[in-house]
């Protein structure tokens, strides 16, 4: 299924291609008391499915979520920014996973916007979705 490498490869993808603020990822310790703002990473893996009648040949789907966390004081203007960042990155993005790593081709598809103004423990929060899919064979 190659999850492991997938989640690394979309990961590196974002840590390359986000220079707007720090990044929390999965599993990472992270402390956002330090930051004003910060971008959460996760990787979601739905379900995968044949791809063809032949056996061994698989698609699996998911989802790259990208969650921007600012400060309720920062207006949403600054919140909106960086979700507009965010979905620029991931729109139709096709990730190649570079060397050493061996990671199926990623394509991702159109990002879709969530937006949260409500305070929670002192944060606003953004979420931009985009699901991919990636092609594997057993």
């Amino acid at each position: 299924m190659k999850y492991d490498v997938v989640q690394q490869s979309l990961e590196e993808f974002v840590q390359t291609n986000w220079t707007s603020t720090n990044i929390q990822f999965d599993n990472v310790a992270f402390n956002s008391d330090l930051y004003s703002e910060y971008l959460r990473c996760n990787v979601l893996f739905g379900s995968s499915a044949s791809k063809t009648v032949t056996k061994g040949c698989y698609r699996q789907t998911g989802a790259l979520v990208l969650s921007v966390f600012t400060k309720p004081s920062s207006g949403t203007v600054r919140q909106l920014e960086l979700a507009t960042i965010a979905a620029n990155i991931l729109n139709d993005a096709v990730i190649n996973p570079v060397l050493p790593l061996v990671a199926p081709r990623v394509i991702l598809s159109e990002p879709s916007f969530h937006g949260d103004n409500t305070d929670r423990n002192g944060w606003v929060m953004a979420q931009i979705s985009c699901s991919f899919y990636y092609d594997f064979q057993t």
